[in-house]
This record gives structure tokens, sequence and C-alpha cells, in this order.
């Protein structure tokens, strides 16, 4: 092909040929693309049908937020009362004197897994207090999901780390 070839030119449909054929490429890159970012995504959420675990990682996400919510409440409850710890939680909710509640709820919050949360009040002569999450069993102790969450180990543990114990 001489360099005069090379300048000549293109059929029409040559043209729109090559078009397509880049247009059509694209879009399946793309499709791939997004298809990539959701097993991704499933992947990173431990959720979905290749790992077994259905939605039980974003269980103990939850667990954990909510238990500490309900320190967080039970801490500025303790602000506001000379640094006395209620004697249950049920105080966070119904509204005190003034009409002030420290969570917004009608009643005692559940787990993920449906129980209600355990709270231990400080014993004497101790400022700290435990509020639990039994695991997806619901009875204390246990191993792998069934694992109590409280916020004893909150504060001790990277709970991330923990959790990727889990996963594998």
């Amino acid at each position: 092909m001489s360099g005069a070839d090379a300048c000549a030119p293109q059929r029409v449909g040559d043209v729109r040929r090559r078009a397509f054929f880049r247009r059509a490429l694209r879009l399946v890159v793309e499709v791939v693309a997004v298809l990539g970012l959701l097993v991704f995504w499933k992947w990173q959420t431990g959720s979905g049908i290749h790992s077994g675990r259905g939605g039980r990682m974003h269980e103990r996400v939850k667990a954990k937020a909510d238990i500490r919510s309900l320190v967080g409440a039970l801490e500025e409850y303790a602000l506001d009362h000379g640094g006395s710890y209620p004697r249950d939680m049920e105080a966070l909710w119904r509204p005190d004197g003034e009409g002030y509640c420290y969570l917004d709820l009608e009643r005692a919050p559940l787990d993920p897994w449906g129980h209600p949360y355990v709270y231990e009040p400080p014993g004497p002569g101790s400022l700290r207090f435990r509020v639990r999450a039994l695991g997806e069993d619901g009875e204390l102790g246990g191993e792998g999901f069934d694992r109590d969450l409280d916020n004893w180990t909150l504060e001790a543990v990277n709970w991330i780390e923990d959790d990727r114990d889990l996963a594998n």
C-alpha cells in the first residue's frame, strides 16, 4: 500500500461499521465495569450468595452502631444527673420532669436479631456500665455470629478486624 492509498477516502459503509463496532465495544466495557462494581460491593459488604452469609455482617454492624447510640445516651443521662446512670434503659426514652427524652423511642430497642439489648448498670463503687447484644442466638456467650457484642469490647478491640475474622 503506497502513501497515496493511505490517504484515500474511505467508503461510508466502512466508517459506519467501525463507529458501530466502537459503540458496541464501549457498551460491553461499561456493562462489564458495572457488573464488576456490583460484585466487588457485594464482596466488601459480606452479603450475597457468594459467601453464604446473607446479611449477617450487616446485622453485626447495625448492632455495633446501636450499642454506640445507647452508650452515648447513657453518658448524656449521667452528665445531666450528677454522674449517676439509670437503673434501667427505660429512663432513656421515658420523658423526664421537663419532658426531655434521651432517645426518641416508644419502647425498648431490639437488636438486629429481634432481642432486647441488655443493660447492666454500674455496680457499687464502679462507674462502668455494660450494653450488650447477645448475638444471633440471643444467648450469653457464643462463637462466630452468636458471639455477644458489648461496649466494653467496642472500647478495647478494633471491631473492623473483629468482623474480618468472622468473614474468613
